[in-house]
């Protein structure tokens, strides 16, 4: 029989043991054997490498405190956008300079994002997409997205636990638990600074059943079976407890790296829970400009 002590003992063992090779994991996560044609791939991101090194740059998220921020302002600006943006009127008068696309139920249920994929191939004329290399192959079967104008990141790993690593798209990147967060390692692989976050409200625990896209457009192509599928309708509160943390963890660990890169990053979304990163107003942004 072991005694308590033993116990405790083994216990703790057993931990440190687990908690040993969950680090190897990690590691070999994130530096995984890219092939050549991979590598060759990932090569064509070099001419995004701090080709806007100094400027502000907005990263626009789907959250509808979206519909209280006059978009408009942006017209000459830097802008990141995320999947589902293609329904936004804006585009009317001015596109972003790129647009991340990330969820896989995007590729792995093209036919259910059928009229998603149209909408942003006929909308955003001139931005480039990103995507991550696992899904390289679906964009091409199905002509998703303009080839000329799509570009691939290698992701291994996880944001969340990789405290520290590389803003380099010619190599591996973490994971992202959410788009938002990929759109934010773009802006900064590009030297975008200072980084202004708008539309991330983040308040899925607040209002786990309310709406989370700006656009009713957004859902109305998808059929009630589907809303439920990819929605949160059918996750636990637990679950999503456990991928907002995941989340939030990604946005710390992002901060840190771009605080180490010496580049800044606000959020200026009205409302929302994101308190990550130093709060901002969206008019204060413009002030200084409009003084002159």
């Amino acid at each position: 029989m072991i005694t308590r002590f033993a116990g405790r003992v083994l216990a703790k063992l057993l931990r440190l043991s687990a908690a040993r090779m969950t680090s190897v994991a990690e590691a070999i996560e994130q530096h995984p054997m890219l092939s050549a044609e991979e590598r060759k791939i990932l090569a064509r991101n070099e001419r995004f490498r701090g080709i806007y090194a100094g400027r502000r740059a907005f990263v626009v998220g789907n959250g509808p405190s979206l519909n209280k921020i006059p978009l408009e302002r942006l017209k000459c600006e830097l802008v990141f956008a995320v999947n589902g943006f293609a329904s936004h009127e804006i585009l009317d008068t001015w596109q972003p300079i790129a647009l991340a696309l990330t969820d896989p139920v995007y590729f792995e249920r093209p036919d259910t994002f059928a009229a998603e994929f149209a909408r942003t191939r006929t909308r955003l004329k001139d931005c480039s997409f990103f995507v991550p290399l696992a899904y390289r192959r679906a964009v091409e079967r199905y002509s998703l997205l303009p080839l000329n104008r799509c570009f691939y990141s290698h992701m291994s790993g996880s944001m969340a636990r990789q405290r520290i690593f590389p803003v380099d798209l010619t190599g591996p990147v973490p994971n992202s638990q959410t788009v938002t967060l990929f759109a934010i390692l773009l802006s900064l692989y590009m030297g975008c600074n200072p980084i202004y976050l708008v539309g991330m409200d983040h308040d899925f625990l607040a209002t786990p059943k309310n709406p989370t896209h700006f656009s009713s457009a957004y859902e109305s192509d998808l059929s009630e079976n589907d809303k439920t599928k990819i929605g949160f309708q059918n996750w636990t509160y637990l679950q999503l407890i456990d991928a907002v943390k995941l989340m939030f963890e990604g946005y710390a660990n992002l901060k840190n790296v771009a605080t180490k890169r010496r580049q800044i990053i606000y959020n200026a979304s009205v409302g929302g829970y994101l308190d990550v990163f130093p709060r901002v107003t969206f008019d204060d942004i413009f002030k200084s400009n409009e003084s002159r």
